[in-house]
């Protein structure tokens, strides 16, 4: 029984060592999980890069260089709206070292007009106005959720509106935009905006003070 008595403190003394670190542990962790994520951290394979980059079915929104962002985009989603008004603000103060890149991610299952949107963006662009079309979209908050197929038309600038409206239905549209889609999962995308900065993942939309220096490094 004295054996016993005399080696309890010892044990105690691991024991509350032991829970110490575990606790230090447990509150470390909880402090890397809460602290924002720098949006320059995740790389892609070089391969990739070469796909976003390179690949001339991206629309081009603004040109530029030597920097490039790619944006996988929702005309519904208000993140990407914001976003959009980023980039105008980010073009108005005279950078010209960034162009900028969209592919076409719809979320169909939240968005019901995601996919008409981007349909006719694609179609407004085989006839040299997609630029207009995309910002259009943007130009108001929830245009693009109640928008209609005539409005579309309207707005797209184009000059055979026939043609504009074939396309829109047309199985070659769709299969564009399935492209940019399969890119998009293929890399993992489920949210929009999802944004590459040089063929580098952001993990959430810059502001415009982290683009302009992001331009300046």
């Amino acid at each position: 029984m004295p054996a016993i008595s005399e080696g309890l403190p010892m044990k105690v003394a691991i024991i509350a060592t032991t829970l110490c670190a575990l606790a230090m542990t447990a509150l470390v962790a909880r402090r890397e999980l809460s602290t924002p994520p720098d949006p320059r951290t995740l790389t892609v394979a070089a391969e990739t890069i070469r796909t976003l980059v390179s690949d001339s079915a991206a629309m081009i929104v603004a040109q530029g260089g030597p920097n490039t962002l790619v944006v996988f985009s929702d005309y519904e989603c208000p993140y990407c709206q914001r976003l959009s008004g980023t980039l105008d603000s980010l073009a108005r103060t005279g950078r010209t070292a960034v162009g900028v890149r969209y592919r076409h991610y719809p979320l169909t299952s939240i968005h019901r007009s995601a996919q008409l949107t981007a349909l006719a963006v694609i179609c407004a662009r085989e006839q040299g106005t997609g630029v207009r079309m995309h910002s259009w979209l943007f130009a108001e908050p929830n245009r693009a959720s109640s928008v209609t197929k005539h409005e579309l038309l309207l707005a797209s600038g184009t000059k055979d509106t026939v043609a504009f409206a074939q396309c829109i239905e047309s199985p070659r549209a769709l299969q564009r935009l399935g492209e940019d889609v399969a890119l998009g999962n293929s890399l993992g995308v489920d949210a929009t905006p999802t944004l590459y900065w040089n063929g580098r993942r952001l993990s959430r939309p810059p502001t415009l003070e982290e683009l302009d220096s992001l331009v300046c490094r």
